[in-house]
Parts: C-alpha cells; structure tokens; sequence
C-alpha cells in the first residue's frame, strides 16, 4: 500500500485516540500524548492539539493551522494537512467519535477508501465507519 494511504489512516487512527481521551480526560491531558519529534517539525496534528491543550480557541486554532499550511505546494500533502486542522478542531470542539471519523474519511478520495479501511479494520471504531 502506498505510504500516502498509510498517513491517512494513521491521522484518522490518532485523532479517534485523542477523541476518546479527550472525553475521559479532558482537553488539557492530551498535551502528555503529543510526538515531540513532529511537534518540533511543526507537524499540524500535533502543533494544533498542543495549542488546544494549552485553551486556544478554535478560531485562533483554525487561522494558524490555515496559515502554516498555506505554504505547503504538494495537493496532497495539503489535503493530508487539512485533515489533520479538521482533526484538531474536531477534538478541540468535543464533536463525538462517530462525527469526526466520518468528518476525516470525507478526505479521503474512492481510489484510496478501500486501502484505508482495509488499514482501519483491527480497529475498534471500524463498526462506526
């Protein structure tokens, strides 16, 4: 399977993580779960869930998010970026589990929905999808 497609499932994967944690925990304890690695790279999943941890409204989220990714060139990769904000936003907003999967797998295209299922299958919330 292409790498691309793995990115995919991988964010919808960690944001349905975050989602879960985030309804327990709260919103400030998903700071403790953030890669440091791709936080120093500025990844947009990561950089966003950090600033929503911190109480940064969806607003402000949004508009850095758009802005970081308004320099991005590749289509793909912006879209892979753009799923991300949406992920971010999703969690920072509390929207259910059922809501952002169907929200995040509106990005992926019907040439890649069959790899990322068959990557989301051994997943718990694939009786969502």
């Amino acid at each position: 399977m292409e790498k691309f497609t793995e990115c995919l499932a991988d964010i919808i994967k960690r944001a349905y993580q975050f989602t879960r944690k985030r309804k327990i925990e709260g919103l400030p304890v998903l700071e403790n779960d953030l890669d440091a690695n791709k936080l120093a790279q500025k990844d947009i999943f990561e950089f966003g869930i950090r600033l929503a941890a911190d109480g940064v409204n969806s607003e402000y989220i949004e508009k850095i998010l758009s802005n970081m990714i308004e320099q991005e060139k590749d289509e793909k990769i912006i879209r892979l970026k753009k799923m991300q904000k949406e992920a971010v936003l999703c969690i920072r907003d509390g929207i259910t589990a059922y809501l952002l999967l169907n929200r995040l797998m509106s990005y992926i295209t019907d040439d890649e929905n069959n790899d990322v299922l068959a990557l989301l299958e051994d997943t718990d919330f694939f009786v969502l999808l």
